[in-house]
């Protein structure tokens, strides 16, 4: 007569590809990768290291971030922490960046900064 499938899928065509069954839960990974030392402590090595990418290089902060697996704002409050640039640099320097790292900013700093 016609077909006689099932119109319930099942579990493998409902869990996305890439994900292992044994160790995910379903749940969809972020659009944005998250970079690779987010959340750990800074080394003085890093942040001497991040001072001179900055000071001495004149590199652009986004550059300085994916160079150190860190976010732009984690570069930027890094150099704000060491007094290496003022909070006013630091939102200046923020406000070039999206709009993630403004409201970052605004939440480090205080809305009226």
């Amino acid at each position: 007569m016609g077909n006689t499938q099932s119109s319930t899928p099942n579990k493998s065509e409902l869990t996305p590809k890439s994900a292992d069954p044994e160790t995910s839960c379903g749940v969809i990974p972020p659009l944005v990768a998250v970079p690779e030392n987010a959340g750990k402590k800074w080394s003085i090595n890093q942040g001497l290291a991040v001072e001179r990418d900055f000071d001495l290089l004149k590199l652009p902060v986004d550059k300085i971030a994916t160079k150190h697996g860190r976010s732009i704002g984690s570069i930027i409050f890094k150099l704000m922490n060491d007094n290496v640039i003022t909070r006013e640099r630091a939102h200046e320097i923020a406000s070039e960046y999206t709009d993630d790292d403004k409201y970052l900013m605004d939440t480090l700093l205080g809305s009226n900064h």
